[in-house]
């Protein structure tokens, strides 16, 4: 894909992020500058408390952005109001689901609400649209199962087709192998890929999973405690920016295998 000015989708300009406390700010994060653009795969890196789970909650309107902006498809996120917010991004937050005895299908037509008529009857086309990301994430044959039986990888892949179905141009999941298998891990990062191509997704996700984001994602945001990278893997792995996301001499980043080693 080439990178242009036309498809900026997402811009980020002298962004600080944190919490307020007590009328006193806590910056995480501070003057972050970056793009990204229709349908890019993208992974968040960094080591717990670094600030990834914050920069995707301010991103996504979840917590206030402290300072700077935040556009997307050129409208700056504090002028955007809920409804249509929730038309453009989609997002996917590590927080457990209640229990529930909904079914799948029921589960994912949840994703139509910001479509839906003011008493949530489903029209033709938000069965469509629910049919469409079951056959995207090959779940179909779930559907009528209900969500508590659902194995975790199984349930990553109907948290898709549920965001999938609210058919937004940017998705956001934070941490969405966490509690996968290698194989399902695997599984995950490949759907995303291609979900971020065929249907022309910006996919954005946290992980520390270091080796998979470098061999499959197109950019990656790369958090240390003192500095932020945005550029592509191969850029950042020339720059020897991997080796700065752990300060320890126990372990180094091996270029050739993608992957920290324990130092000999």
């Amino acid at each position: 894909m080439e990178k242009n000015q036309q498809n900026i989708i997402l811009e980020v300009s002298n962004l600080s992020i944190g919490y307020t406390d007590k009328k006193q700010q806590k910056i995480v994060k501070n003057q972050l500058t970056f793009k990204a653009h229709q349908s890019e795969f993208i992974c968040l890196l960094g080591k717990n408390g670094v600030g990834k789970s914050t920069l995707l909650k301010t991103i996504s309107k979840v917590i206030p952005k402290l300072d700077g902006k935040i556009y997307i498809d050129n409208n700056e996120i504090n002028h955007i109001n809920s409804k249509t917010f929730s038309k453009i991004l989609g997002v996917i937050l590590t927080e457990r689901l209640p229990e529930s005895n909904l079914t799948v299908f029921e589960m994912i037509a949840l994703g139509r609400q910001p479509h839906t008529n003011w008493i949530d009857s489903l029209s033709n086309e938000d069965l469509n649209m629910v049919n469409k990301s079951l056959e995207q994430t090959n779940t179909t044959h779930l559907k009528d199962k209900n969500v508590f039986e659902l194995s975790d990888g199984q349930l990553q892949k109907v948290l898709i087709s549920r965001v999938l179905a609210q058919d937004t141009p940017i998705i956001i999941f934070d941490e969405p192998t966490a509690h996968l298998d290698i194989h399902h891990k695997i599984e995950t990062f490949l759907l995303l890929k291609k979900l971020s191509k065929e249907a022309q997704k910006t996919i954005i996700i946290s992980t520390h999973e270091i080796h998979w984001a470098i061999e499959l994602a197109d950019t990656i945001w790369l958090m240390t405690e003192n500095n932020c990278y945005f550029d592509s893997p191969e850029n950042l792995k020339m720059q020897n920016r991997f080796q700065e996301l752990f300060d320890s001499l126990l372990v180094t980043f091996d270029a050739e295998s993608n992957q920290f080693k324990i130092s000999s």
